[in-house]
């Protein structure tokens, strides 16, 4: 019994240090419309689907790929949704690519990248 309790403490403190299990199949810059991939974002937000993310971890390596791409000025995840909604700054925008490399650092699958 004691060595049950001690690989379930062992997998629950592996699990912390790795996040969540993602699918890790990442999908290319073609499958979100790649002709405009390195043109700069033209508005003040992105909407982004993002398939995998199932829980606040997730959420939080998202958030931090995303917070260290220039121009983006402020992440909101939406779980159920599998939405990430990100505000840009006009001044130095981000290009599609840098978003969805971003995206892919974080262990995601990028579905969309679509501005107002």
């Amino acid at each position: 019994m004691q060595k049950h309790v001690a690989f379930v403490v062992l997998m629950g403190v592996a699990v912390g240090f790795v996040g969540c299990a993602t699918n890790g199949s990442a999908q290319s810059e073609a499958a979100v419309g790649a002709e405009g991939m390195d043109g700069r974002i033209e508005s003040e937000s992105v909407t982004m689907v993002v398939r995998g993310m199932s829980c606040p971890k997730c959420a939080d390596n998202i958030d931090l790929q995303l917070r260290s791409v220039r121009g983006v000025r402020d992440v909101a995840i939406d779980l159920g949704a599998g939405e990430v909604k990100v505000a840009v700054d006009p001044m130095v925008p981000p290009t599609r690519s840098q978003l969805a490399q971003a995206i892919r650092r974080s262990g995601f699958s990028l579905v969309s990248i679509d501005t107002p």
